[in-house]
């Protein structure tokens, strides 16, 4: 072993020994974070930052910054964060970790690419002023404040609904100015140049989820209730907005357990929801106009979300890979699935999520149903 080597064991032995563990640091001052995959389900592919070919996933393993997800028919994966978030990746999905970062003044960044596929969210409340989380779709940018949303993505229409919480929003052609405030209980689609939203139909939403994806929503959304039951706020998670969803957690868990009888309903859930019901309705009499949020912040250079990472055009996740096995990743890429579509019409200017004021921007094409996406609930 040459001199080299030893002195790089050694390193190693005494960093083990100190539990320390160094991760890459750049010239801005960021350090990069780490994410873990679990409850890998099926076909899941990962094609490291810089990778030619995916690689099959598996329980446990670690994802970085520029690392792209992919999973096939009837598959998942959760993506569990450092700040206790996680991502569900639905069926047919493909997405991209574009920021995993701690910046220099201690906020943990992180944006997530969805090109095609639906996710459902579970995010821990941005209440660090440094913090930010972002989704990106092929049609808009969506700067999370907290805290579960289920987002859709295609080339040319992408969806989210909103169960708690708040998330700003714009359209990928448009500026940071003219973001919305999309809150609790309302749904928006969006296309290149426009977003139009309206409160969201529980059923409908049950229908459109995944069927992986609504288990997780389902388990979640009982939780909050529950949760609220035991003493906390009817404004619930989303930094003083109202919890208005929960108002149809009843008529959303029952459409979910006839869809999928292996749901598991608490024996007292009616009678924590009526309860949980009367204090989210008092709530909301008692806070008319709830606070907004992040509403004076100055942007700075650390502010904005942008990427080095792309997904480009053909990507394919079909490879077969059979002679990949001595890659660190773990094993062949076996069986591809079809749903690799192109990241076309997906912006790499990834805008800030910070600074969304209640009313930010025009809420073109909104619904006629006199439901303003932007309004305070």
């Amino acid at each position: 072993m040459s001199a080299q080597k030893k002195w790089l064991g050694w390193i190693l032995a005494i960093c083990l020994a100190l539990g320390v563990y160094a991760f890459p640091v750049s010239a801005s001052g960021k350090v990069e974070r780490v994410a873990k995959l679990t409850e890998v389900k099926n076909d899941v592919r990962v094609k490291k930052a810089g990778g030619a070919k995916p690689f099959k996933a598996f329980n446990n393993m670690t994802v970085t910054r520029g690392d792209s997800i992919y999973t096939g028919a009837n598959s998942s994966v959760q993506l569990q964060l450092d700040d206790g978030s996680k991502i569900v990746i639905g069926a047919n999905t493909q997405s991209l970790i574009s920021e995993l970062v701690t910046t220099a003044k201690g906020g943990k960044v992180t944006a997530i690419k969805v090109v095609n596929g639906q996710v459902w969210s579970k995010i821990k409340s941005v209440t660090n002023a440094n913090d930010r989380f972002q989704f990106e779709t092929p049609t808009a940018v969506m700067g999370i404040r907290g805290t579960m949303l289920f987002i859709t993505a295609a080339p040319k229409q992408s969806g989210l609904w909103v169960t708690e919480g708040a998330v700003g929003v714009r359209s990928i052609q448009t500026t940071r100015s003219q973001e919305s405030i999309v809150r609790t209980n309302h749904r928006i689609e969006t296309q290149p140049d426009r977003i139009t939203g309206e409160k969201i139909d529980a059923a409908a939403l049950v229908e459109s989820m995944d069927i992986t994806l609504l288990r997780e929503a389902s388990e979640d959304i009982m939780e909050s209730v529950q949760e609220i039951a035991a003493g906390g706020s009817g404004g619930g998670n989303g930094k003083g907005m109202s919890n208005e969803f929960l108002l149809q957690a009843e008529e959303f868990i029952q459409e979910a357990s006839s869809r999928d009888s292996t749901i598991d309903v608490p024996e007292d859930w009616e009678t924590t929801l009526h309860q949980v019901e009367v204090i989210v309705e008092e709530w909301i009499e008692e806070n008319p106009n709830p606070p907004g949020i992040d509403e004076t912040t100055e942007e700075s250079e650390e502010d904005t979300l942008e990427s080095d990472f792309t997904i480009e055009e053909g990507d394919d996740i079909e490879d077969e890979g059979s002679g990949d096995e001595g890659a660190e990743e773990g094993g062949s890429d076996d069986g591809g699935s079809d749903d690799g579509g192109s990241d076309d019409g997906s912006s790499d200017d990834g805008g800030s999520d910070d600074g969304g004021s209640d009313d930010g921007g025009s809420d073109d094409g909104g619904s006629d149903d006199g439901s303003n996406i932007s309004a305070a609930m």
